[in-house]
């Protein structure tokens, strides 16, 4: 099973303006985070805005965090448990 999620810059303001977020941000803090965001994707268009982004996995391996312009997300991954044929 896969799942994508789209966090991109534009996705992350629509959802703003809808009142679709979680968490509804103060719209000058909002729009300050949106702008240091925008900044960094300027200084990272050569790099892919690698240098920005760093994801990282917990001790037990189930769960990956990473930034975002909301603030830090966590995802748990479940991994199905292997059966053993006799």
């Amino acid at each position: 099973m896969t799942r994508k999620y789209d966090e991109s810059l534009n996705a992350i303001q629509e959802m703003q303006q809808a009142g679709t977020t979680i968490h509804k941000m103060d719209d000058m803090e909002f729009g300050r985070r949106l702008a240091i965001e925008r900044d960094l994707e300027k200084e990272g268009e050569g790099q892919k805005a690698a240098t920005t982004m760093n994801a990282v996995w917990d001790e037990s391996g189930n769960f990956v965090l990473y930034p975002t312009l909301l603030g830090i997300k966590g995802v748990y991954f479940c991994y199905p448990m292997m059966s053993s044929s006799s």
